[in-house]
């Protein structure tokens, strides 16, 4: 992993690519780097900050090959060997930089729709004067690019290395910020800062030395048809991906939280690859939030050594204080500060682990998913019974949502379409006009192009481009590389997200249970391994959400409308812990944010 920043402008400034690169050091600790080379009648500068993984020995960037072509690059290329065997090449190196070097310069465009991993870079073609960058198609490594007056162009790893070295205005909208609200985060179309664009996932952007510019989408879309699968085919294929991912020339690691995606990769890691592997678990003194005992268990059964941190209460504040001074841009999922402390201990022990980020959307284990399907199957009159219920079941919880709770999203959604009511159950904001969330929602899934509306199959899709992509994506990064470690979410290999396609909704998910297909596997494999429901990765913020973030937004954002109707919406109504710090850090992760990097607001 690595952070990569690049400009075009009409002198050399060493000072600035420097500075940039500098900025980005947290991503990669072990070598900072940068090159300056004419670029017509301007130069072009690029800088690389490396986190050594594979190629230690002839891994650095900017990286040239004998032609004058010149990559940096960020992320990590799986299945090489395949690679080798469509493009019939053969390379003397563990580089996994190099081999993306040889094929951007002998097989550009076409390798990139076959390559399987997760990348970020910016490659210098000579012979053509032209720059080239790209992204997988997942969006898994951030990539932002832009223009303005003082440099034809530029590209980062982070949005705050840009603005606070000038290189971009500081500058941002109203409707940006609502759009951030309404979605949970930074969508795939919206930029928070006027002058940054985000480089759409499975694309490539190419700029040459005239100044022209074009822009490709390599990605394909899968069309698999819908079967019956044999647990097996997939036992084979997760080994053979697992086993990929696993390599490196320094140790690799697992992230365990107990439940069934990293008990997953435990067991075929541990029983199928004989892997000597450590996992990490975070856990808190609080016991609503603690889990630390399901991951103890797992690992005892299968003889994993588990080294278990617990989230220090007491210095909650300054952790939550540190993070968002960091903070490239704002996140809106809460449990971005807990991502962020297990990183920064977990950073101590190794610099790789897998993750099983992903297997949710793919393999259907979402609660909401559940809500979809019994949604489809009550009659509109039958909402009406279900409201004297919300007053017994205040209390009741599941997944630290009440059922009172869900019972109230359920009836304001019973006349959406489905794809609809998922965006709403997973970013409701409390307000007396919610059509303009409906909007932004309804804008979003046409950018979508589904084949037609109220189809469960859709909803995959929904959270792969959606919640995948705002929440779980962007946290795992940023809390990841802000502590120089490198994340590999196992789920979201190529060949595992193909296989995922040829199941069919109900293989995964029923009116009692989601993930049913990795549910049965895990079965079979540990019958006398007790699965306890798994809570979600949440942040106990204490008293933060009363005495900092809602402070906070009153003294200094009240006159915002959204803000105003959150603040009134929580003193008039008795939200959970969990629901109440939800919302706050949401808001308060945008604001703060802006507050912190003087954005304006135009």
């Amino acid at each position: 992993m690595c952070g990569i920043v690049g400009f075009v402008s009409k002198s050399r400034n060493v000072d600035l690519i420097n500075k940039l690169t500098h900025s980005l050091s947290h991503r990669g600790p072990d070598k900072i780097s940068t090159e300056i080379l004419p670029f017509g009648k301007k130069f072009l500068h690029l800088g690389s900050a490396r986190l050594a993984v594979t190629g230690l020995l002839d891994g650095n960037m900017p990286m040239h090959d004998e032609h004058g072509n010149i990559l940096v690059y960020n992320g990590e290329i799986y299945d090489i060997p395949k690679l080798k065997r469509d493009f019939d090449f053969d390379l003397n190196s563990m580089s996994d930089t190099r081999h993306l070097l040889y094929l951007l310069r002998n097989e550009y465009p076409q390798s990139l729709n076959k390559i399987n991993g997760m990348f970020a870079f910016a490659y210098f073609n000579k012979n053509e004067e032209k720059l080239v960058i790209s992204r997988d198609k997942f969006g898994i490594k951030p990539l932002f690019f832009g223009s303005n007056n003082n440099f034809d162009f530029f590209f980062s790893s982070e949005i705050k290395t840009l603005i606070e070295n000038k290189i971009a205005d500081q500058v941002t909208t109203e409707a940006r910020m609502s759009n951030y609200l309404y979605l949970g985060g930074l969508t795939k179309k919206n930029s928070l800062i006027s002058d940054i664009l985000t480089l759409n996932p499975g694309s490539m952007s190419e700029y040459n030395s005239s100044g022209d510019s074009k822009n490709y989408n390599f990605s394909e879309q899968s069309n698999h048809p819908s079967l019956e699968i044999n647990n097996g085919d997939f036992k084979n294929i997760f080994c053979d991906v697992l086993d990929n991912q696993l390599e490196a020339e320094v140790p690799v690691n697992l992230l365990l939280s107990g439940g069934i995606d990293s008990t997953l990769i435990a067991l075929f890691a541990k029983r199928y690859l004989n892997k000597d592997v450590t996992a990490f678990t975070l856990g808190y003194e609080n016991t609503t939030y603690d889990e630390r005992s399901n991951s103890g268990r797992v690992a005892n059964e299968l003889s994993i050594k588990n080294i278990q941190f617990q989230f220090p209460e007491k210095d909650n504040y300054a952790i939550i204080e540190e993070l968002v001074n960091k903070l490239p841009e704002p996140i809106a999922d809460p449990s971005i500060v807990p991502t962020y402390y297990l990183s920064k201990k977990v950073s101590e022990h190794t610099k790789v682990v897998i993750s099983g980020d992903g297997a949710d959307e793919i393999f259907g284990g979402y609660e909401w998913y559940r809500g979809a399907l019994i949604s489809t199957k009550l009659p509109i009159v039958s909402y009406q019974l279900l409201r004297p219920l919300k007053t017994f079941l205040n209390r009741t919880s599941s997944n630290y949502i009440p059922y009172s709770k869900m019972i109230e999203l359920l009836t304001l959604s019973k006349k959406l379409p489905l794809e609809t009511k998922i965006l709403l159950w997973q970013n409701y904001m409390p307000s007396e006009e919610i059509q303009p969330q409906k909007n932004a929602y309804q804008e979003f899934l046409r950018n979508l192009e589904l084949n037609e509306v109220n189809n469960l199959d859709n909803l995959r899709k929904v959270d792969m481009e959606g919640f995948l992509y705002t929440n779980i994506l962007k946290k795992s990064d940023t809390a990841s590389m802000l502590n120089g470690l490198e994340v590999r979410p196992v789920f979201l290999d190529n060949r595992i997200v193909n296989f995922s396609e040829t199941l069919k909704f109900s293989q995964n998910v029923d009116s009692f249970k989601t993930k049913i297909f990795l549910r049965n596997i895990l079965k079979n494999e540990l019958p006398n391994l007790k699965l306890y429901k798994k809570k979600g990765f949440a942040h106990d913020f204490g008293n933060w959400t009363d005495e900092v973030g809602i402070k906070y937004l009153k003294n200094n954002w009240s006159e915002n409308q959204e803000v105003a109707n959150l603040i009134r919406h929580l003193s008039e109504n008795n939200e959970t812990a969990y629901f109440k710090s939800r919302h706050v850090w949401k808001f308060y992760s945008l604001f703060k944010w802006i507050d912190i990097n003087g954005i304006r607001i135009n």
